[in-house]
């Protein structure tokens, strides 16, 4: 399944992960639909989680996030209704118009801008159950 997962300061290296394609960045404030996700794409690549094992100030977690996200290859957001957090829609804004950009929302009443952005600079609308999102990514994945 996953080569490795990592957690928000935890330390990454060129020998611990293969970047690039082989790896993804999920976004999102629950754990539970990542370990969802995770079991639905089946890929044999690294996940960059923000799971927290113990407390990180701020300013280490946002540059771990930062680096992470550069690295990744694939960087995937999962709005779900009513659960969206202020610093994945700012995140998302940073990363919208990157070709490696994945968006799922549950709600897209709630999220029309993103939805929006996303389409104008992908063509395409966000996926709008796991399902689809996971789909998605296992099709870019075998291209």
């Amino acid at each position: 399944m996953t080569k490795k997962t990592f957690c928000v300061g935890q330390e990454i290296t060129a020998e611990d992960c293969s970047f690039g394609l082989g790896s993804i960045y999920l976004v999102g404030t629950e754990q539970k639909w990542k370990d969802e996700f995770i079991k639905k794409i089946g890929c044999n690549c690294s996940i960059f989680n923000t799971c927290n094992t113990k407390p990180i100030p701020y300013t280490q977690r946002y540059q771990w996030e930062s680096m992470a996200m550069s690295m990744a290859g694939l960087i995937v957001f999962w709005f779900p209704e009513n659960n969206v957090c202020e610093k994945d829609l700012i995140d998302f804004g940073i990363w919208s118009n990157s070709e490696r950009v994945f968006l799922g929302i549950e709600n897209k009443k709630e999220n029309s801008y993103q939805t929006h952005l996303f389409y104008q600079n992908h063509r395409l609308y966000p996926a709008e159950t796991l399902d689809q999102l996971a789909e998605m990514v296992t099709h870019w994945l075998k291209e």
